[in-house]
């Protein structure tokens, strides 16, 4: 969403009740984005500013790892800083996951020392083949996370994906440390589907005709219930290296039926 202002006006933000007005004002936050690592400066980091009062602000980290937010009205601000190959920080976390602190600012004044530390991400690679070890492209592969909801384990996706390329090779970075259970699955179904011949099952029939079989969402190290699955653990700036599994292959099931209008007649052309 892109908001203007002309010369004099409020900025205007639009929203699902009309414009909304952002307000500005003589407050400023101003810090550092450096490395847990050296303690040095992290180089074009992107720091971000939300609050309802001004929507979303933007900044670069300079040579020095600073950066500066200005004509700031007071507000209860949330600051996050990201940078490639390290882990997401939001102002006053101490912990992998955990919230961060808001920052309470007063109407004109200035806070000069909103620092945040970022921590090297950890990795996770590996290879994703068929049953017959051969490499499998194009396969989506995603880390996830163990929660537990009214006494049951639940795995839940923590946004961090990666796509295997011609080798079936993936490689998932800018994690922070912890467990992970590894996914992965075919979403193209050219790819995904085979012919039931080539699992030694019955004919699929002539050239052409629907496959009967295909994969999966598997788990590492190669099982379909979550379960089953294997964690990986990664630390600071650690690479976890050969994640290798294959997936299921899974006779697929035919659904069929006929789409009809609201007076019963059959549907041509629906989707």
């Amino acid at each position: 969403i892109e908001a203007t202002q002309s010369a004099g006006e409020p900025m205007m933000m639009p929203g699902l009740g009309g414009p909304r007005q952002l307000k500005t004002g003589t407050g400023r936050i101003l810090g550092r984005v450096v490395s847990t690592d050296s303690g040095g400066p992290l180089r074009r980091a992107q720091v971000r500013l939300t609050a309802p009062e001004i929507g979303v602000k933007t900044a670069l980290t300079d040579a020095e790892g600073r950066f500066e937010f200005r004509e700031l009205p007071a507000a209860r601000f949330t600051l996050n800083a990201s940078k490639s190959g390290y882990v997401n920080v939001q102002y006053g976390q101490t912990r992998p996951f955990e919230q961060g602190r808001p920052i309470e600012l007063a109407d004109k004044q200035v806070l000069d020392k909103a620092d945040v530390a970022m921590p090297r991400g950890g990795v996770i690679s590996g290879r994703i083949v068929d049953e017959f070890g051969d490499p499998l492209p194009d396969a989506l592969v995603s880390a996830m996370r163990q929660t537990w909801s009214n006494g049951r384990r639940r795995l839940l996706p923590t946004g961090r994906t990666s796509q295997t390329n011609d080798l079936g090779q993936f490689r998932m970075y800018g994690l922070p440390p912890g467990e992970y259970y590894i996914s992965a699955s075919l979403r193209n179904t050219d790819i995904m589907m085979l012919d039931a011949a080539l699992l030694g099952g019955p004919s699929s029939g002539a050239s052409g005709s629907t496959p009967s079989s295909g994969y999966a969402p598997t788990y590492f190290p190669g099982t379909t219930t979550a379960a089953n699955a294997q964690r990986v653990t990664v630390a600071v700036g650690q690479e976890a290296q050969n994640t290798d599994f294959a997936l299921a292959p899974v006779r697929l099931a035919k659904i069929t039926g006929t789409d009809m209008t609201s007076d019963g007649k059959p549907l041509d052309g629906g989707i």
